[in-house]
């Protein structure tokens, strides 16, 4: 099953209201321009941020009409609630660049609520970048912030951040302590949506980290936190993640065709859409995941770029089963693009950090060659046109390169983690057989050696006591039991190291195992051809094995009177089936797991065979299994 952990919620849930506000835009902006107390024009910039969005030109009239030191704080709030919304648009750079500007201006306002936003969305900006020191470094500091406001409260919120930017260094202890911190705060006020998000974040670290005790102590806690959450749809759909994924897809699918749901800010829905996709997956709806995967590739554009590589890898997933390479191929390409993006983080800021001071030093050579000639002005620009070409030109050969080198390095060190994969499963199946058979030959000893003599000695001084006895009948059926019991001890203990296979080779052994195991109400018949070739002693054992527990099964299971048991080489595969008139069962209903099935099947893969199993309720039973030839074979041969 498939891990479920959409980061990305937690950010978005915390920091984002869940219904847009539906005032009059034209009305907001007259408003936010007329005010100025510092707190309505923090509450007015978010609301107009919530219907601008991203979408510049939204802002542009208000950025031209607050132009002036007066109306400073109206440009910082702007400005700053814009960045945020870019931001969450894959655009993490430019609002990077805008932040660093506005935080020494917002400490100039003295707005320490504007100055704790900047820093907490410098912190989620190197987050993102995977800077964690420098995402530490700005949480922290909006933590004094706070701590100056005396806003208590909000810091639950930091303490989440911090979380996540612990989990990210696997700092595993820091990120736990931060999470309760975070939840203990909220629980002070007891604010539906913010306990309820901290206490998921809590929910999903125990479920990952153990210990079982705590999660399932915190499982108590939303239990009884839950039953007075029937009205919040998105959060009492996230929280049924821990308890039945089935309510969890109904929720999600509820509240997204809601009137709320339709409402929901546009990276909110697609956030919910990648975590229903995943339940999809989880829970056996393939075609229902395919058809929302494509939804979102084709309209989730402002997704993070690790829900995007986890939506391309579902979808490849998906496409392979279905045959569907052409598919499967186009996404593989958008995946190596957004791991590519990922992997040059680094690089991308180095190459706007280089044009961050290019542009500075072209500002200053502006200033002091103010007097030169517009000719030299003309040769300068032409100049500054060629480098940038041969640049970009030279950036993105290389990129080219790095790219398809990149892209072989992956599918060779896929190949190379297959075939490690492969040979460590072989390794670890042959000590396993070689460790069973050790231990059923010890005991098939200690039972022939042991308990048989035993039993030896007791039946011979039995036999004694029965002719001097003058009643008889009344020590026979005693002696008849003792011939029982010797008879059953040797049976285990041939069972357990058959002397047969040794002795007689496959085909005696599989014909004596049968005459064994037949008695007056149960006839085995084999059918057994094309066996001449020697066969590997140890794979011989295995098959010998195998038919062994398929008998077990049928003797034991499906109350027949008939088995057969066919061991027929075809061309290059050798064909066994085990077939009984018995009971039968339901398929559908079939767990491959139950009826001692388990080391059948680890035999029939290590055989690189198949499997394959018909029954019908009250028709028999029939196990039919397909082993290549070649790997039965002694190496010489």
């Amino acid at each position: 099953m498939y891990s479920i952990k959409p980061n990305v919620l937690i950010l978005l849930f915390i920091t984002l209201p869940s219904i847009v506000i539906a005032d009059n835009l034209d009305s907001l902006k007259s408003i936010f321009l007329s005010t100025s107390e510092p707190a309505e024009i923090k509450k007015l910039s978010a609301k107009i941020s919530i219907i601008c969005k991203d979408d510049l030109t939204c802002y542009e009239d208000l950025f031209n009409k607050i132009q002036g030191n007066e109306n400073e704080l109206k440009h910082l709030w702007l400005q700053s609630r814009y960045s945020f919304k870019i931001a969450n648009r894959n655009q993490v750079l430019n609002a990077l660049s805008i932040n660093k500007i506005n935080l020494p201006k917002s400490k100039a306002t003295g707005d320490l609520d504007l100055l704790a936003f900047n820093q907490v969305i410098l912190g989620l900006n190197y987050i993102e970048m995977l800077k964690v020191d420098s995402a530490l470094y700005y949480l922290t500091d909006a933590k004094r912030t706070f701590d100056e406001i005396g806003d208590d409260y909000q810091k639950w919120r930091i303490h989440l951040h911090l979380s996540r930017a612990y989990e990210l260094i696997k700092d595993f202890e820091n990120q736990e302590s931060n999470l309760l911190k975070a939840y203990q705060i909220t629980t002070s006020k007891h604010i539906r949506m913010d306990e309820g998000y901290a206490l998921y974040n809590i929910l999903l670290f125990y479920k990952d980290h153990g210990p079982l005790k705590t999660f399932n102590e915190f499982l108590k806690k939303y239990l009884l936190f839950s039953q007075d959450s029937q009205h919040d749809s998105k959060h009492q759909a996230l929280m049924n993640l821990f308890i039945d994924e089935e309510e969890a897809i109904k929720s999600i699918e509820n509240y997204l065709s809601s009137e709320d749901g339709k409402l929901y800010f546009k990276v909110g829905r697609c956030n919910l859409s990648v975590l229903l996709a995943r339940l999809y997956l989880n829970n056996g709806y393939r075609l229902k995941a395919k058809n929302m995967l494509i939804d979102i590739s084709s309209t989730c554009g402002g997704l993070e770029t690790k829900d995007q590589i986890q939506a391309c890898e579902d979808l490849i997933s998906i496409y392979k089963k279905e045959k569907d390479f052409e598919n499967a191929v186009i996404q593989y390409d958008r995946l190596i693009s957004f791991r590519d993006s990922i992997s040059h983080s680094e690089q991308i800021k180095a190459v706007y950090d280089y044009k961050e001071k290019y542009e500075s030093e072209k500002k200053d050579k502006v200033i002091l060659n103010q007097k030169l000639t517009v000719q030299k002005s003309r040769i300068q620009l032409i100049t500054l046109g060629l480098g940038i070409l041969i640049l970009s030109s030279i950036g993105l050969f290389t990129w080219i390169i790095f790219k398809k080198r990149r892209k072989r390095e992956l599918l060779l060190q896929k190949k190379e983690m297959e075939q490690l994969q492969i040979k460590n499963e072989l390794i670890a199946f042959e000590a396993m057989i070689e460790g069973e058979e050790k231990e059923r030959t010890r005991l098939s000893r200690e039972l022939h050696d042991g308990i048989g003599a035993l039993l030896m000695n007791i039946k011979a001084r039995f036999q004694l006591l029965l002719k001097s006895s003058e009643d008889k009948e009344a020590l026979e059926p005693t002696a008849l039991l003792i011939d029982k019991t010797y008879d059953e001890v040797r049976r285990v203990s041939h069972n357990l190291m058959p002397n047969s296979l040794q002795m007689l080779g496959l085909k005696g052994a599989i014909e004596d195992l049968a005459y064994t195991n037949s008695h007056a109400n149960l006839h085995i018949e084999t059918q057994i051809k094309g066996m001449e070739n020697e066969l590997d002693k140890n794979k011989s054992l295995i098959l010998f094995r195998i038919i062994q527990e398929l008998i077990t099964n049928a003797i034991k299971h499906s109350k027949g009177n008939n088995i057969l048991i066919q061991l027929i080489k075809q061309d290059q595969l050798l064909s066994l089936s085990v077939d009984d008139n018995g009971l039968g069962f339901d398929a559908n209903q079939f767990n491959e797991n139950g009826l001692g099935l388990s080391n059948i099947k680890s035999r029939v893969k290590y055989l690189r065979g198949e499997l394959d199993i018909d029954s019908t309720l009250g028709e028999g039973s029939s196990f039919n299994i397909l082993i290549p030839y070649k790997q039965l074979l002694n190496s010489k041969e």
